[in-house]
């Protein structure tokens, strides 16, 4: 027996139909709060699939990357050069303890971008389908009374007899019932809708503070092994006499003066270009 396939929250948006119009029924003011209300949210949803998306793919690249390192470390440990230059080999020994460092670091890395970030918004992310359900549910209850409407009318319009009369007013009671639990189910669902909006920020700004500063790690630990590793290929080769050294401390130097002159970087006693 085939299992039916669970449906990806992440392929497909659960806020796709605006509130229905419900002029007569509910204050037009409401109504229309309740529809800018619900564009927000479409925005907020897709937003948070953005960000899931992205921390995954986030994750998929270093782990990919450290995958290409590791192989790359077994084709220079196993080559002839590597064999025979005892500088190489003590590079290709470098870049090891390095890669197996970088290694932990995104095991680590992933791990929390996995906690912290993707799971609390996965989890915030199904609330968008409940709020789809709340308002199938006072779009319903909008459809109640049109229905309830469209019957007064008919027996309206019908001959004027004791028996419809009677039927009219019973009718009557139950479309002002109708209207008045639909402003009930309306304002509910406004109230509620707008506390889930403004709160927005409590429950997502930790999530993404978490994900600001396992990136700052990830990326600073990235720089301090492998300009460890450059430094140290650096003093093995050749090439790099002092001379040439001092020329590369120039050149970078040089470069570092261009950026500090562009506009918008404020310098001593410059001014930025936002000033």
């Amino acid at each position: 027996m085939r299992k039916s396939a669970r449906r990806n929250p992440l392929r497909r948006s659960s806020l796709t139909h605006k509130p229905d119009p419900a002029p007569g029924i509910i204050d037009r003011l409401k109504d229309r709060e309740l529809e800018d209300l619900y564009v927000n949210l479409q925005k907020l949803e897709e937003a948070n699939k953005r960000i899931i998306k992205d921390i995954k793919k986030f994750s998929e690249g270093i782990q990919s990357l450290s995958k290409a390192e590791n192989k790359l470390i077994n084709d220079l440990s196993s080559s002839a050069s590597c064999n025979k230059n005892e500088k190489f080999r003590s590079v290709v020994e470098e870049y090891i303890t390095v890669t197996t460092e970088m290694n932990k670091t995104v095991q680590d890395t992933s791990k929390v971008c996995q906690k912290t970030v993707i799971d609390p918004m996965k989890k915030y992310n199904s609330e968008f389908s409940n709020i789809s359900s709340y308002i199938h549910k006072r779009d319903s209850s909008i459809v109640d009374v049109k229905k309830l409407e469209a019957k007064l009318r008919k027996l309206q319009d019908k001959e004027k007899s004791t028996t419809n009369m009677a039927k009219q007013q019973l009718l009557k009671k139950t479309l002002e019932q109708a209207i008045n639990e639909a402003q009930v189910t309306h304002n509910k669902l406004l109230e509620d809708l707008s506390i889930f909006h403004e709160l927005r920020g409590q429950y997502l700004t930790p999530s993404l503070h978490s994900l600001i500063q396992t990136q700052a790690d990830y990326y600073g630990k990235t720089v301090q092994l492998f300009t460890h590793l450059s430094n140290m290929s650096t003093e093995n080769t050749a090439i790099n006499t002092p001379q040439r050294l001092s020329e590369k401390k120039a050149e970078i130097d040089s470069k570092l003066n261009a950026i500090r002159a562009l506009a918008i970087v404020g310098g001593p006693g410059g001014q930025t270009a936002a000033s």
